[in-house]
């Protein structure tokens, strides 16, 4: 990140895709690279499945009944570690410089709530180590045998049904295992409906922007870079009202609106919001029907009266004039106010496995967003080629670095299948 803000010019904005349980890293990582932090948009999309641990399942499904037997292999080789005046930091190297807290769980030291059986040949090189007898064998084997296996508590549940959905995951990586639906007993069934995450619909987009050189202005005519195309990235609205306001006084320079009006209608559409999402149904069904009106009459709507998303929510985008509110006058799923982009299997492209492809469409809307006009696009990581497709859409030079041979293939054959007319894919 350091080296990406050394080559941009002062002002040059930065847009970085991440999950949300890291983003607070991915925030930090690029405010310590020297960036500022301008805004977090959010790309919200239905495709997401949630992965999360079914608890009374886990609870059902557990091998309980290997917990103790394990416990005293792991008291044995402690034993033997103590005997010997041994430490785990003292074993690392016999096993590919591990973190010792692996160790310790072998040995149960600090862990005995979460005792770990060593594998076959981890056992083998802990008897030369530990110069152990061959009492413990027979038990590693059959302990480690029924690694994977369900529990006797799961196996013995009578079966009442089994599933018919598709495995989730993505391609050959698809989950697979024990289909059957079963009776959970009482202390499982408690835990029933109870998971360890959400559904994934959203991923943050943070914004970020090099240090200027002086104010905006003298930046933007330095160096061409510092301010984010607004009209360029509008929503369309046709025949809305076109509503202005008074500049009044203000503090410090800082102007205070004395009111607005409606001066006619304008075809310019509605300015760009920091939330996107993929146009899927599932989305779609998220955001409430909005029927703006335009009668000067109808005064805004109580808080009541908005009860149940039946008023101007979602960006509906009232306007005050005078007493009353003015509204824009078109209808229709609040949805229409955000930008839309969804990734197809044609866009995708034959071959293409990677897990995290973005649609062009969406990348179309973040280049043309922070990149002037005659600009260059820098992807450092640019996977399977989508930003690159979308800033010669745009019109723009792109380079994209990228680290793994196989996705940098798919990134040149994408752009070769997509007619770009430049793009260049270096390997770094």
């Amino acid at each position: 990140m350091v080296e990406v803000a050394r080559v941009l010019k002062p002002g040059a904005h930065l847009v970085a895709f991440s999950g949300t349980r890291t983003y607070h890293r991915m925030a930090c990582a690029i405010e310590d690279a020297g960036f500022e932090i301008r805004d977090q948009l959010a790309w919200i999309y239905g495709s997401g499945f949630p992965k999360s641990h079914d608890v009374a399942k886990g609870i059902a499904k557990a091998r309980t009944e290997d917990i103790e037997p394990t416990r005293r292999i792991c008291r044995f080789v402690r034993a033997a570690m103590d005997s010997l005046g041994l430490r785990s930091s003292d074993l690392t190297q016999q096993f590919g410089d591990c973190n010792s807290r692996l160790i310790d769980h072998w040995a149960a030291r600090d862990t005995d709530s979460q005792p770990n059986l060593p594998t076959p040949a981890q056992w083998l090189t802990l008897k030369a180590v530990l110069m152990l007898g061959d009492d413990m064998d027979a038990e590693v084997a059959r302990l480690n045998h029924r690694k994977g296996s369900h529990g006797a508590r799961w196996a013995e549940a009578p079966v009442i049904g089994e599933t018919t959905v598709a495995s989730p995951g993505f391609g050959e990586h698809r989950f697979t295992g024990d289909r059957t639906i079963r009776d959970l007993d009482d202390g499982a069934a408690e835990w029933q409906g109870w998971g360890t995450a959400l559904k994934p619909s959203q991923e943050p987009i943070c914004l970020a922007r090099k240090p200027l050189v002086s104010t905006v202005a003298a930046n933007v005519l330095q160096h061409g870079t510092g301010a984010i195309n607004i009209d360029g990235c509008r929503v369309e609205a046709e025949g809305r009202p076109h509503v202005v306001g008074n500049q009044g006084s203000g503090f410090g320079g800082v102007g205070v609106s004395l009111g607005s009006k409606m001066v006619g209608t304008t075809d310019l559409g509605r300015w760009p919001a920091n939330i996107i999402h993929d146009g899927s149904d599932e989305v779609l069904a998220g955001f409430p029907h909005t029927a703006s009106r335009t009668d000067p009459s109808i005064k805004k709507a109580s808080a009541a009266e908005n009860d149940g998303n039946k008023g101007p929510t979602y960006g509906a985008e009232t306007r005050a004039a005078g007493s009353v509110m003015v509204q824009y006058g078109d209808e229709g799923s609040a949805a229409r106010f955000f930008y839309s982009a969804k990734v197809t299997s044609a866009e995708r492209g034959e071959g293409n496995n990677h897990p995290t492809v973005k649609p062009v469409d969406l990348m179309r809307w973040l280049c043309r967003l922070v990149t002037p006009r005659g600009g260059t696009v820098l992807d450092p990581f640019c996977g399977s080629g989508s930003t690159l497709i979308a800033a010669d859409a745009e019109q723009f030079h792109a380079i994209g670095c990228e680290s793994s041979p196989e996705y940098a293939a798919i990134a040149e054959q994408r752009v070769r299948n997509a007619n770009q007319l430049f793009a260049e894919v270096t390997m770094s």
